[in-house]
């Protein structure tokens, strides 16, 4: 076959960057042919292909244009169901090129990448192409998540764990900002936070909903399960989520914020049934009870060691609050 015959160009920083750039015949002359029919979606890939106008547009580009940006693939150790490719970068454009009518084109090919540099090409490119604020809820929740494991990897201090510890222990949403904030100077998570321009606690919520499993990633999409609901539902275990959509496929509804709460609830202090589901499902569920704290009096005593005598009653109870906030953030 031609692409067998034909020479591979491989890791030149170069030819990359002219790649993905589309620059120069001369540098496209030179990479191999590849059918489609020998390449493979990225197995992780979560990112949906286009549709509607946009596919429109791209396909009758293609029709007129060819291919402009050459597709990154990955060449595989060993073949996977007979195909030697996976996409790397490109799914799109090959997409549009199959409706297009054509079989082949031409690619960057690369070679001895791990998992997590493969995962990197691929959510990068969808990221220069659509901007993170165009990807549907689903796919921000995958580049967060993805990103945050590759700063865990590499061994960088996070304070969204301590986000995520806070939201796995308690549930209780909006009090984390001033807690993490008070006693650390933000570190990795401050970093991520800047590149997609979001807040700690947001990021946090998106790590949290990529665990949901696909079927109620699919329902978060189509705006069939709040965003917040979302995050509840993403505590529930696979067994668990699973049995949710097979009663949401019985009895289709919108999935808010405090049935999601019932849920998890249910979940955290019993069996959460097939049974339960549908009762919650049917308006039957209760809503959690809130257990009241005892009021609590402070002695003068405990207090008047640190404030004068015309302190104001709320300056002491705002001073008490942040030192509560400083010492529960450290444990």
């Amino acid at each position: 076959m031609a692409f067998e015959k034909m020479k591979k160009i491989r890791d030149s920083n170069d030819y990359q960057l002219e790649a993905m750039l589309g620059l120069t015949e001369d540098f496209r002359s030179g990479l191999p042919i590849i059918p489609f029919n020998q390449m493979r979606p990225y197995r992780g890939h979560k990112f949906h292909l286009y549709s509607g106008e946009r596919l429109n547009d791209m396909v009758e580009s293609i029709k007129e244009n060819g291919i402009l940006v050459p597709p990154i693939v990955w060449e595989l150790p060993e073949p996977i169901d007979g195909m030697r490719y996976e996409i790397l970068a490109g799914h799109n454009r090959i997409n549009a090129a199959t409706i297009a009518g054509l079989t082949e084109t031409a690619c960057v090919v690369k070679t001895d990448l791990t998992e997590r540099e493969a995962r990197t090409y691929v959510r990068e490119t969808n990221i220069l192409q659509r901007s993170f604020s165009e990807m549907l809820p689903s796919e921000q929740a995958a580049v967060i998540a993805e990103r945050y494991e590759d700063m865990k990897s590499q061994g960088k201090r996070n304070d969204i764990q301590k986000e995520l510890e806070f939201l796995e222990n308690s549930g209780i949403y909006g009090k984390i900002s001033t807690c993490c904030l008070a006693d650390n100077k933000l570190k990795s998570s401050d970093r991520l936070g800047q590149e997609y321009n979001l807040s700690i606690r947001t990021i946090a919520r998106w790590i949290r909903i990529d665990k949901l499993v696909n079927a109620l990633k699919i329902r978060l999409d189509e705006k069939k399960i709040d965003i917040l609901a979302g995050e509840e539902l993403s505590f529930l275990s696979e067994e668990q989520q699973n049995n949710l959509e097979f009663a949401l496929l019985e009895n289709p509804q919108h999935i808010n914020l405090t049935k999601a709460k019932q849920l998890r609830s249910i979940a955290k202090n019993s069996a959460l049934s097939p049974e339960k589901i549908r009762a919650v499902l049917a308006g039957k569920g209760s809503n959690p009870k809130k257990t009241k704290l005892p009021i609590l009096k402070i002695k003068p005593n405990i207090y008047t060691k640190y404030f004068s005598a015309d302190t104001p009653v709320k300056e002491i109870e705002a001073e008490i609050n942040k030192a509560l906030d400083a010492y529960f953030c450290k444990k």
